[in-house]
């Protein structure tokens, strides 16, 4: 409802940001490996996500699952080229 009492009947635009590749890898205790890694990369893709946080450049004694984000960015590169 906006100021005057009109009920809004149109959404605005929404922007889906997906942290998961980034975020929620680098608290598990397993590390992914690279090739399952990209396969989760391209379906994010392939759903219509908007922004996807892939990795962090860390190093990898520190954040052992970030090991291959170089990797992970060069093949999510030539799959966003791709689509």
């Amino acid at each position: 409802m906006n100021q005057s009492g009109e009920i809004k009947t149109h959404m605005p635009n929404i922007v889906i940001h997906e942290v998961g590749p980034r975020d929620g890898l680098q608290v598990k205790k397993l590390t992914v490996p690279l090739e399952e890694k990209i396969r989760w990369i391209a379906s994010l893709c392939a759903s219509g996500i908007d922004i996807i946080q892939l990795g962090s450049f860390v190093h990898p004694a520190r954040v052992p699952q970030m090991a291959n984000t170089d990797a992970l960015f060069s093949t999510s590169l030539r799959l966003s080229l791709s689509m």
